[in-house]
This record gives structure tokens, C-alpha cells and sequence, in this order.
């Protein structure tokens, strides 16, 4: 499912589809607004009038109350979810793609998607007038971060496709083995170009989660620390698709040029998120 969902596609059930970015997109908007307008409406009912002007200071105006609004959990199974269910199945299933590349993908671009929700939840509040203009250039850093590390969950598959795709080439002749050999070698260069690109970019991602976990909302100083385990996890992820590709290269300067840079990523990060986790642990 490398581009998503097209518009009105259906299942064989005939329900739409929604791709895994727009369910994330629709989560980050709409989670803790809906989630913490029910609380601060539980709170009015039972008279503490005080922690409801908290939670609308943190969270800003809430919809009238409606005593049937769904809780969050129901409200998010409430959501079309077939096109994210139809992902993982394609991921579970005996299809050599989607892969390990795709589901690191995926992981860059949560951890992405949850900065962006704790800078919308932070941005505007007088509270947090003081880094209002950080706070928006990790916003904007953010959901362009989500863009180019969803981008490479189809460059993965692409990359992938047209390994096996050199492989399967004929190799009756010497020109044809020639032919074959050097168009396995470009498949691998790209196969571990792809993955190194993941990895860059989920990098950047949790360098900025580090940012707005220090400077956001506390509020949700969770969700930045969860924002920068998923940034973690697919870069190790993706680390590890570069690894298994670098000893087939033959141009030992790509392969060892690539190793290098991998070894380096992996390395600041393993620190990085030792730290970051720390921090949001110590303020819950």
C-alpha cells in the first residue's frame, strides 16, 4: 500500500479504505482534544470547577457537551480503520513487501506525527508564550519530517522490487551474467540508499522530540517520549536494512561510506534517547 488508500476505495466488504497516514493525521488531531473535553466536562459535573479551567487552559475550547459522547477508546475504534488493518495483514502475510523497510517507516513517521500533536497542543497557550516560535519551527519541522519518512515506505518496496527484479534477469550468456551482475549491484545501491534515508530522517525526528519534550506542554511530555522511542525504533530498523545489503555491494567505497554513516546514526541515538527518555520519565 505503498501511496495509501485512493479516494472512495473500498474493501471487498465494500467499507472505505483509510490509509495509515490519515489515520495517524486524524489521530494526532483529534485525540486529546475529544479525550480531555470529556474530562474536563466529568470534572464540571462533579463541581471542580477549578481542574476544568486547568484542563481548558492546557487544551483550549471544547465542543458543547454531549452526555453520549463517545470515551477516546470508543471514538478511535469509531474510525474507518481497514486501510491501517489492510497494511498489516500485508504485513503479516507470506508477501516478501510490505517488510522490515515499510514498518520502519511507519515508526518514523508516528514518532513525526505525535511531535507535531505536542506542538499544536502547546502552540497559542499563554503559558507557553515564551517558546511559541520554537515550538512552531518543530511544528513545521515535524509534519515535513512525516512526509519524507512516509515517502520512503513506497521507495523501500520500489527498491526491493527491482532487487528481485535484477535478479531474475536471464544469465544464459556472458553478456547476459555482465548484464545481471551490474544491474544487481544498482538494485543494491538504491536497496541501501533507501533504508540509510529512513534512518537519516528518523534521526531528525528524535532530535525534535528531544526539543519539544523539554520545551511542550507537559501535559503531554509522554507523547513526545513516546514520539522519540518510535524515532528510535525505525531508525534501528532501518539500520538493520542497510546492514544486510552492504556486504552484497561490490563498490566497497558505497558500502563502506555507508556502514560508517549508519554506525554513526545509530551511535547518537542510542545516547539520544537514553537521555530523552530519562527526562520525560522524570516528569511523570
Amino acid at each position: 500500500m505503498p501511496g495509501g488508500s485512493p479516494a472512495g476505495a473500498k474493501d471487498p466488504g465494500g467499507n472505505n479504505l483509510v490509509s495509515p497516514r490519515v489515520f495517524l493525521s486524524a489521530c494526532c488531531k483529534a485525540r486529546y482534544r475529544r479525550e480531555w473535553w470529556g474530562h474536563c466536562q466529568e470534572t464540571q459535573r462533579r463541581s471542580n470547577r477549578s481542574e476544568a479551567a486547568e484542563c481548558k487552559d492546557y487544551f483550549g475550547p471544547g465542543p458543547k457537551y454531549n452526555p453520549g459522547l463517545p470515551r477516546r477508546s470508543e471514538y478511535l475504534m469509531s474510525i474507518d480503520q481497514h486501510g491501517l488493518e489492510q497494511f498489516l495483514d500485508a504485513l503479516a502475510s507470506r508477501a516478501p513487501t510490505p517488510g522490515g523497510g515499510s514498518a520502519a517507516s511507519l515508526m518514523g513517521a508516528m514518532g513525526a506525527a505525535l511531535v507535531a500533536m505536542v506542538c499544536q497542543l502547546t502552540t497559542g497557550k499563554g503559558k507557553y508564550a515564551g517558546v511559541e516560535h520554537e515550538i512552531q519551527e518543530c511544528l513545521a519541522q515535524a509534519e515535513a519530517l512525516r512526509a519524507q519518512v512516509t515517502a520512503t515506505h513506497a521507495q523501500d518496496i520500489a527498491a526491493f522490487d527491482a532487487v528481485m527484479a535484477a535478479y531474475g534477469l536471464p544469465r544464459a550468456s556472458d553478456e547476459e551474467k555482465a548484464a545481471r551482475g551490474d544491474a544487481i549491484q544498482r538494485a543494491l545501491g538504491v536497496a541501501t540508499e533507501v533504508p540509510l534515508r529512513c534512518a537519516r530522517l528518523c534521526a531528525e525526528v528524535l532530535q525534535v522530540s528531544g526539543t519539544v519534550a523539554k520545551i511542550g506542554n507537559l501535559t503531554v511530555i509522554s507523547d513526545a517520549g513516546v514520539a522519540a522511542m518510535a524515532a528510535y525504533a525505525g531508525l534501528k530498523s532501518a539500520a538493520l536494512n542497510v546492514y544486510i545489503n552492504v556486504p552484497n555491494l561490490t563498490d566497497r567505497t558505497l558500502a563502506d561510506r555507508s556502514q560508517r554513516e549508519i554506525e554513526q546514526l545509530t551511535a547518537a541515538a542510542d545516547r539520544a534517547v537514553v537521555e530523552i527518555y530519562q527526562f520525560v520519565r522524570g516528569k511523570v
